[in-house]
């Protein structure tokens, strides 16, 4: 599946990348500890509220880590949240491969509606046609495709021609003024659809097969969103992270060891969290591809962030723990 590669490379148009850093063993410090059996945790940047989930419960939390609201959930609910805003927020819930599909809740915990399909990989929310409400991006596993759903939960557009879409994101990649729905597939390329579904790119990152995709601008005079993408060798068991431009040309690349099994991007700060499935989540710079700071022992890890600056929230599946990042 995912696969590493040199740490000097020259890609597609002469562009050249940076040489990998090594990563530092400088450990996070920790903020604070919510108890509890956290699975899943996103943070809402607007409104600075934390959400979390567990076995049968969900919960809103400050920045402090303080529980303000807690509501009950179904057992066999999902152990994965994100957040959308359509425009009020909304709560999309499911277990990678799992659930029969993703459920939509309020932040009351009451259910508002349920996208079908088995085998779900990925989901992701971004506003593709500029309407102030986000859509829903669902990826699926084996021939499920990619599906796009209003925040109502009625499809949209999907495509079938890639499968195995591990992992999907939302942003402007291609400096068009509107974002694009980025994807993973087995091929182990980036796929780049627009908002509207009419329209793909493929873009390789060179000597990497992608599974783990993110977007993000990162810095505040880009006029188009970097991609973040990250594939593991698994003789060597280190995964390799490499920044790509919207046409394939390659910004970074930073060797991590272990599997990358999550990752998300601050908004207020170009810092890309990734967790591996041993229980380690790096922290690195997504200008440069410096690492700046990991923390161990956090279980199974799904990471988000809160704040300005950004607290990193990891949620282990015994608590949900936050940590401070220097630069």
């Amino acid at each position: 599946m995912k696969r590493t590669s040199v740490v000097l490379i020259v890609v597609a148009a002469f562009h050249f990348t940076a040489v990998a850093q090594t990563p530092v063993v400088r450990e996070l410090a920790a903020a604070w500890l919510s108890p509890g059996h956290w699975s899943g945790v996103v943070g809402d940047e607007k409104d600075l509220v934390i959400y979390a989930i567990g076995f049968a419960r969900g919960a809103q939390m400050n920045t402090a880590g303080e529980i303000q609201q807690e509501f009950m959930l179904p057992p066999t609910g999902g152990r994965t949240v994100r957040l959308a805003r359509v425009p009020h927020p909304i709560l999309m819930i499911f277990t990678q491969w799992i659930t029969p599909g993703v459920d939509a809740y309020d932040i009351s915990g009451r259910r508002l509606w349920s996208y079908p399909g088995g085998g779900i990989d990925d989901v992701w929310a971004g506003d593709l046609d500029d309407d102030g409400s986000d859509e829903v991006v669902v990826g699926y596993n084996g021939g499920g495709g990619v599906h796009v759903v209003s925040g109502d939960g009625q499809l949209r557009w999907k495509s079938t021609a890639i499968g195995n879409v591990w992992h999907v994101a939302v942003g402007d990649v291609l400096g068009r003024g509107r974002p694009q729905v980025v994807t993973t597939s087995a091929l182990g390329r980036v796929h780049i659809f627009n908002g509207d579904g009419d329209g793909r790119v493929d873009a390789v990152a060179p000597g990497v097969y992608a599974s783990m995709v993110r977007v993000q601008k990162v810095s505040g005079g880009d006029d188009s969103a970097t991609i973040l993408v990250s594939g593991t060798d698994y003789l060597r068991m280190v995964s390799t992270v490499i920044a790509l431009t919207g046409d394939g040309a390659s910004r970074w690349r930073l060797e991590l060891p272990g599997i990358v099994s999550t990752a998300n991007i601050a908004s207020s700060r170009p810092w890309l969290a990734l967790g591996t499935q041993d229980g380690k989540v790096y922290v690195v710079d997504a200008v440069g591809g410096k690492t700046l700071g990991q923390v161990s022992g956090q279980g199974r890890p799904e990471v988000g962030w809160i704040g300005d600056p950004p607290l990193l929230l990891v949620a282990t599946g015994g608590s949900l723990n936050a940590f401070r990042v220097a630069r």
